[in-house]
């Protein structure tokens, strides 16, 4: 009969075994994100509680302005159903480079190149690249993935691949601030995954950059937290008039704002490109400013829109077009 020692020697090369397969796995999965210049980090879902307390103390002391926590994250995030799905073992954040792009708009007598910051353009292929890598992987290795609506930005710092800035944006070794965050969940079981404490860029503590280039003020050295409701980004993200208090020549992107990351110094080294991802012509320019109901604009123009992820903005984009064209 095997004594406990040499049953316990059993059980643990087992495990090791087992733990260098998955191990394995999650090594491919990295060697596949590598190709598209991403990073991943895998943790345990025994850490989906912390981030929930967490997500429920923003809630509960208002961390976030009162606006923009009514419009999107009231409610928002999804805890209950991972809870209830056993078969999930483990949480993945994946960080996929994002540059910031210029488009053309020719106008009567000239033309004007607008900014649009990270993460707006490229939308739907990065979701479509990692989702290609993870179908392929997971599947043949007999894993499964799973949608999830978590604090993406939490989740990137908790494991590791990120550190806040004093902007709120999540900055990772290699990209800077520019990236696009993309969250799923698995079956792998994950023991390897290190849990870390919430964390600012070093170089934060002595810069205040960005709170000096914010034109609303909504970044404050007092608060680790920005203003949400004087972030400009919020503002020309939604379709109602602009308020008073916002001095139409702050506005500097076609969607979005660019002033906590243009002048951040962490994101110096990483050079951004001054490549015009598309032009639209004259007569394609007026169906945008006047505003016609996006279904009754041409096939080509939607599919043109649709590329560029801004047809979900469609209804601002004429009001803020015609902003930035009069600060030019």
């Amino acid at each position: 009969m095997l004594n406990n020692n040499i049953i316990d020697c059993i059980i643990h090369d087992k495990w090791l075994h087992i733990r260098r397969i998955i191990m394995d796995k999650i090594n491919h999965f990295q060697k596949e994100l590598d190709k598209l210049g991403a990073r991943g980090r895998f943790i345990s879902i025994t850490h989906l509680k912390k981030l929930e307390r967490e997500a429920n103390e923003v809630k509960e002391n208002r961390f976030y302005g009162k606006k923009v926590y009514e419009k999107f994250l009231d409610n928002y995030y999804d805890f209950s159903s991972l809870y209830k799905n056993t078969e999930i073992k483990s949480l993945c954040i994946v960080a996929t480079p994002s540059q910031q792009n210029i488009i053309k708009f020719e106008y009567e007598d000239s033309y004007i190149n607008v900014e649009v910051p990270p993460t707006y353009v490229d939308r739907k292929k990065v979701l479509n690249d990692i989702k290609s890598i993870t179908s392929h992987l997971f599947s043949k290795f007999g894993y499964k993935t799973f949608p999830i609506i978590l604090p993406k930005k939490s989740m990137a710092v908790h494991s590791g691949l990120a550190k806040y800035g004093k902007n709120n944006l999540v900055y990772v070794e290699g990209m800077g601030s520019y990236h696009r965050l993309t969250a799923f969940a698995s079956d792998i079981p994950c023991d390897i995954g290190e849990w870390y404490d919430l964390s600012q860029l070093e170089t934060c503590n002595s810069c205040g950059a960005c709170e000096k280039n914010c034109p609303t003020k909504a970044i404050n050295n007092e608060n680790f937290l920005i203003d949400t409701d004087k972030c400009i980004t919020f503002y020309n993200e939604q379709p109602e008039p602009f308020p008073d208090w916002i001095d139409l020549s702050w506005h500097n992107s076609l969607i979005g704002c660019l002033k906590c990351q243009k002048i951040c110094p962490h994101n110096k080294i990483y050079k951004q490109p001054n490549e015009i991802v598309t032009i639209f012509n004259k007569e394609e320019t007026k169906l945008i400013g006047k505003q016609i109901p996006f279904r009754q604009l041409p096939k080509d123009l939607q599919e043109k829109l649709i590329i560029l992820c801004l047809d979900i903005y469609y209804d601002k984009l004429s009001r803020n077009l015609n902003v930035l064209y009069k600060n030019k």
